[in-house]
């Protein structure tokens, strides 16, 4: 990730929870850039997660190209269950991608284009209203959808059809799944 040089704007700051591989990197280019509105923390203990959650006005959850398949960010139900939106910048054939659009949670950006990333901020922040319908949207989906027991109910399934499906005589391997063969 790329930090994006330009003017900042006055309310809106930028803030990064973690000890992720990327920090440094991020870091440097935010002190090289004069970047004034970003603020980096270190990773909070698990018993505050609430309240960093409830100081959002938008939850950002990204992925790289490649992991859309493979990734479903658990911040991800996470922002949904507090009541924020959503700003995903993430690949097209994501896990989250489908989330944020069936749930109508949040925004989605191409990840590649950090200038979109940007842009998104800068029209989410304009209008607190829609935000707000996000968080609901997002909050409601999590009720119906993501409960833990839904979750690990989808999840067993999932393996079981999986084992199934392998201990069959002359099955391929990977083959179709509940879903239509997604």
């Amino acid at each position: 990730y790329h930090i994006v040089e330009g003017e900042s704007r006055p309310g809106i700051v930028l803030v990064l929870v973690g000890e992720g591989s990327a920090r440094p990197d991020l870091e440097r280019q935010a002190m090289d850039a004069r970047v004034s509105n970003l603020r980096i923390f270190s990773t909070e203990p698990a018993e505050r997660l609430a309240d960093l959650l409830a100081s959002a006005d938008i939850g950002l959850v990204t992925l790289r190209p490649g992991m859309g398949g493979l990734s479903v960010p658990s911040k991800t139900y996470a922002y949904m269950a507090a009541g924020r939106p959503i700003l995903a910048a993430v690949p097209p054939d994501s896990e989250v991608r489908t989330i944020v659009d069936e749930s109508g949670c949040g925004r989605c950006c191409d990840p590649n284009r950090p200038e979109a990333l940007a842009a998104a901020i800068l029209e989410m922040a304009d209008d607190r209203e829609r935000l707000r319908r996000m968080g609901d949207a997002g909050r409601r989906w999590v009720e119906a959808h993501g409960s833990r027991v839904r979750m690990t109910a989808a999840y067993r399934a999932l393996l079981h059809d999986v084992a199934a499906e392998r201990s069959v005589p002359g099955a391929p391997a990977g083959g179709a799944r509940r879903g239509g063969g997604h």
